[in-house]
Order: C-alpha cells, then structure tokens, then sequence
C-alpha cells in the first residue's frame, strides 16, 4: 500500500528549501515532499511521473506555533495529477511541509494563511 505520492526532494534541492524556513519547528519533516494524493487508489496512481524531474517555485512561506512550510508553484504538467483534497473534498493548495510541532500534524500546513 502506498501511503501518498507525490513530488519528493532530496539532497540540494531539499538544502535550498530547509535554507528558507524562518520558523523551525521541534519536528523536522522526515522526507521533504508535496504530496499530490494520500493513500491513492490504484486509479490515482501514475508510474509515467516516478523517476522524472519538474520544476516548482516556492511562492510563499507561512508558519504559527503548529506548522512551517511553502506554499508552491508545481510544473503546469503535473496540475492534472494533483489531487490532495481536505476530509471535505476541498483541495488543499501545493505545499511543502518542513517542520511541526508535537501537536500538529503535516496537512495543516496547506491551511496557513
């Protein structure tokens, strides 16, 4: 079963994005990630991304004693397979989660204002 997929980043990449957050949290995100759907379905699941590279742009930084992450820009081919949704259905904007605190947890990051 996979838990979510998504848009991973790792090593420089993930550097440049941990080099920006102004709030560091007590738990650091263990693998730097945008998640495009949680626990998808076999349907939702698109082996023609894995292993390719994509643009994104971080176009803003939000945090409060829960959450700290990026809200971003995701590559304009990848929009159709975007698809991470609150419990209501309501999509949840492209973020990044990079730290939490004890009490939160990683989803409530696309909720900053």
């Amino acid at each position: 079963m996979i838990n979510y997929q998504g848009l991973f980043f790792e090593g420089e990449e993930a550097q440049k994005i941990l080099e920006q957050e102004k709030n560091k949290l007590e738990v650091p995100s263990d693998i730097l990630h945008c998640t495009f759907k949680y626990k998808p379905e076999e349907k939702d699941m698109y082996d023609e991304l894995v292993g390719n590279y994509y643009d994104v742009t971080l176009v803003g930084y939000a945090s409060d004693k829960n959450n700290s992450g990026f809200i971003l820009l995701i590559d304009k081919r990848l929009e159709k397979y975007y698809k991470n949704a609150n419990e209501n259905g309501k999509i949840i904007p492209p973020h990044i989660t990079c730290s939490i605190s004890k009490e939160s947890e990683p989803v409530e990051t696309g909720e900053l204002k």
